[in-house]
């Protein structure tokens, strides 16, 4: 079970105590952040359950949202059928492909979402996130 580490809906989350919680994950989870510029990036707090998170999105269509956690991030997506089908193509990372394989279906699409504890996951979540931008400006 992830420990929620900002809970508190009174206090958002500021720069110092998020690189304190994201310890060497910090540099990772915002390369997400820079290389999601062009969304609206803000942060959220949908419940005591999740806690603050950030959402990118453009025009109301979320392209990810990511939880910070204890030396960790969670990072989420919720995807379109023809884009699921277009991403297990266009990925090759054994994890990705399984999630890919395997996504939760909600009314909203399929959801797939990633624990990067560790700089193993990083460059497939990355190219994750580069090619649903790509398929998404695409359209």
């Amino acid at each position: 079970m992830e420990l929620i580490v900002f809970s508190d809906k009174s206090h958002p989350p500021e720069d110092l105590a998020l690189r304190h919680v994201l310890g060497v994950m910090y540099d990772s989870f915002m390369e997400l952040l820079d290389l999601a510029a062009s969304y609206n990036i803000s942060w959220k707090y949908p419940g005591t359950s999740y806690g603050w998170l950030i959402k990118a999105e453009k025009r109301r269509k979320g392209l990810f949202w990511l939880t910070p956690l204890e030396q960790a991030y969670r990072i989420g997506f919720i995807l379109r059928e023809h884009e699921l089908e277009e991403l297990k193509v266009l990925s090759d990372d054994p994890t990705v492909v399984h999630a890919l394989d395997h996504p939760a279906r909600y009314h909203e699409g399929y959801g797939i979402s990633f624990l990067v504890n560790d700089s193993s996951l990083h460059l497939p979540v990355l190219h994750l996130v580069t090619e649903l931008m790509s398929l998404r400006e695409n359209r």
